[in-house]
């Protein structure tokens, strides 16, 4: 994310006023000496304010006009006192020891809201500092309506200092960016923890930035996991399904796929079922159980469908960002379904939105369904090629018109998509072969990468839509996101994933005396590293399959409880043991810490923890929820210092050799960005966002037209 233009900010409580600042001034390594004592300026009069109170305000910050002398730098000060009693700032803070970033955490942790601020136009020399301590003495962080940005200018002018608008309040983090890179990423509930826990803002934001050393007795530093985070597992976008299948009870049909699905998205669920004269859609959040019924399914009737399960990695999961989406075109209804994220979607929805298109959510699907529209002439084919040529990222489509179903897939084949056959008339899309399954279909093949398929009345009609840019298959699908009773590659991933714990006790071989899984992703390989180590396999940890996400537990003892109500751990197993705790993968590190306490509280005497993945350094932009670099543990720690992290008394991860290895296809067939950086498609900057990127754009706006 690079620095926010003007007209990109927002607006801000009247109610809310400034904040003290502390008088002290502190430097530390790699950080320019001011070159006064913040005690030296006048401080802002302290007035209790509540900081950043509303989403879509502007932040915006106050400098000593370029040429001044440093007797004169209070101006921004002057100018900050002003604009407060006049009404055209709502909230001011001195940077001071805090620094700008320091500043907006304040202004974060006292409202309750986030921001996202850039800060390349500031970065002297292209070096962050500026981020984390205040390049000159008097500079003044505030906020403000975004109608009130040119009172300010003006206020600002006549004080001789100069107003930079740095971004927008949005969200629930604070995220800052320079040029390069992302400088900050951190949720509001680790401010808060911070703040609790008596350390001052500026310290805490220099450490989560990684420019000054922090030396911590329990905990390595540079690292800031949120702990209000659910688990340790990365979280894939959805699951797709279409159905042509004349005769059939097609939205029966699509209820078993989507159930079979589900493991893919468990936010909201969806289907739009067409029967050649009619097009009827049901969606809602909460699982498929929970969405249909029979009432529904009855209401439901037609030769062909599409269903969709959602977990959002655009948008927020509200009920506008359910799936399908529907277009209405010239020439009939059109419903979209997609798996993956879109990484210029941002562009092209400014683009629509310049034409007039008005958009009800926020996800990168609706961006699909109105180019299509957009190119809709009377031929379906047509419109959807046009609009895939216009789209970059990792995705598998699936469109429904009153008569045909399409499925298609990106030309890298990132996000997987199969094709199966229920008789000679009927055809199956699913994004796992598993899906297929359950619906009795037989399965058929693998949509190639860039290619398009129709199934209708005529037929099936394969299509080569795009140019095929060689097969990089996600290789977390092998991993963790497919379910074990799925194909890929022609492989099984069960097998796949116990060979992984076979070469994974090869790697990191260990003395101890029962192996466990972390239930239930990590069981695959946990068997194939007990049978290749000749440990025994035990079951350490039961899992409650009908509790849901713990991060809304208010307090870090109820988060810790929520743990327990989701695993059990067994004494009987664990007592006076050595243990070897196999799971797939490890994100934030928040849960796997608490997974081992949990078994040294249940009487372990070792725990030895074993990881079927490489280190999840990169993060993902093609429909895997990290998109933000500093939400990864081991984008900032040593595979040492992560062990100190979860207090484990050992840890191996799986070589991405291995993995490569254990599925038995060339390493060029995969995406795996998230291990090496290597991304298939090029990232835009603005794509850090991460994933209410959408309905920053919004606020910025002032909404959609």
């Amino acid at each position: 994310m690079g620095r926010l233009p003007h007209r990109d900010c927002g607006a801000l409580d009247p109610d809310a006023m400034s904040h003290p600042a502390p008088s002290d001034l502190k430097t530390g390594p790699g950080r320019p000496r001011c070159e006064r004592s913040a005690a030296a300026s006048p401080r802002l009069p302290p007035a209790g304010g509540r900081g950043f109170a509303a989403p879509g305000d502007a932040v915006a910050l106050l400098r000593p006009a370029p040429g001044r002398v440093p007797d004169e730098e209070p101006a921004a000060m002057a100018c900050a006192r002003a604009g407060l009693a006049a009404g055209v700032l709502t909230w001011a803070h001195e940077c001071g020891a805090r620094g700008i970033v320091g500043a907006a955490a304040e202004g974060c942790l006292l409202a309750g809201q986030g921001a996202l601020l850039g800060l390349d136009a500031l970065a002297a020399g292209g070096e962050p500092t500026v981020a984390l301590s205040a390049a000159r003495p008097g500079e003044v962080l505030v906020s403000l309506p975004k109608e009130r940005l040119g009172e300010l200018a003006a206020l600002a002018a006549g004080h001789g200092a100069s107003a930079e608008c740095l971004g927008m309040v949005a969200g629930d983090r604070l995220l800052v960016s320079d040029a390069r890179r992302v400088l900050v990423d951190v949720p509001l509930s680790e401010l808060r923890r911070l703040s609790e826990a008596g350390i001052d803002s500026g310290e805490a934001m220099k450490r989560i930035a990684g420019t000054e050393e922090v030396p911590e007795p329990h905990a390595p530093t540079g690292w800031a996991a949120d702990p209000a985070a659910d688990d340790d597992h990365p979280r894939d976008e959805c699951g797709v399904l279409g159905i042509y299948a004349p005769g059939e009870d097609v939205a029966r049909l699509a209820y078993f796929g989507l159930f079979a699905l589900q493991h893919r998205g468990q936010e909201s669920a969806g289907m739009a079922v067409a029967d050649g004269q009619r097009m009827r859609v049901s969606k809602a959040m909460g699982l498929v159980s929970q969405v249909f019924d029979e009432e529904v399914l009855h209401s439901l009737p037609g030769h062909a469908g599409i269903g969709h399960v959602r977990y959002s990695t655009t948008g927020s999961s509200v009920l506008c960002n359910a799936q399908p989406i529907i277009a209405e075109t010239p020439f009939g209804r059109v419903a979209v379904a997609h798996n993956g994220n879109l990484v210029n979607c941002g562009a092209l929805r400014a683009e629509l939105m310049a034409k007039g298109v008005r958009f009800e959510a926020t996800n990168d699907s609706e961006v699909i369904a109105h180019l299509i529209r957009e190119y809709h002439r009377g031929d379906l084919k047509e419109a959807v090629v046009r609009a895939a040529e216009r789209v970059r990222g990792g995705y598998s489509l699936v469109v429904l018109s009153g008569t045909t179903v399409i499925g298609l897939r990106d030309p890298h084949g990132i996000r997987p998509l199969c094709l199966g056959r229920l008789n000679d008339e009927s055809y199956v899309f699913a994004s796992e072969t598993c899906a297929l399954n359950v619906m009795g279909a037989r399965f058929m093949r693998e949509i190639e990468p860039g290619e398009m398929v129709i199934a209708g009345p005529e037929g099936l009609e394969e299509i080569d839509a795009l140019p095929a840019e060689g097969k990089r298959l996600c290789v977390f699908e092998f991993i963790y996101f497919a379910r074990p009773d799925s194909y890929l590659y022609g492989k099984s991933l069960h097998l796949v994933r116990r060979r992984m714990g076979h070469i994974l006790a090869q790697e990191h071989p260990v003395d101890a005396d029962v192996v466990i899984p972390v239930p239930e992703s990590g069981t695959p390989a946990a068997i194939g590293f007990a049978e290749a180590s000749r440990i025994p396999f035990g079951e350490g940890l039961i899992k409650n399959r009908y509790i849901g996400r713990t991060f809304i537990q208010p307090d870090q003892r109820q988060r810790d409880l929520g743990i327990r109500m989701k695993l059990t751990p067994l004494t009987e197993t664990l007592a006076g043991k050595r243990v070897v705790m196999v799971d797939d993968s490890i994100v934030r590190g928040t849960t796997t810490g608490r997974i081992v306490r949990l078994l040294r509280e249940a009487g372990a005497r070792e725990v030895h923890v074993r990881i079927s993945s490489p280190p999840d350094r990169f993060p993902c932009h093609y429909g895997i929820d990290t998109g933000n670099r500093g939400e990864l543990i081991a984008a900032k720690l040593s595979v040492p210092q992560i062990r100190e992290f979860i207090a484990a008394d050992s840890l191996g991860y799986l070589s991405l050799r291995g993995v490569v290895r254990a599925i038995g296809v060339p390493r060029g067939a995969f995406c795996r960005a998230c291990f090496d950086g290597s991304y298939p498609v090029p990232i835009p900057r603005d794509v850090q966002l991460g994933k209410y990127a959408l309905e920053a754009s919004d606020a910025l706006a002032g909404g959609a037209p």
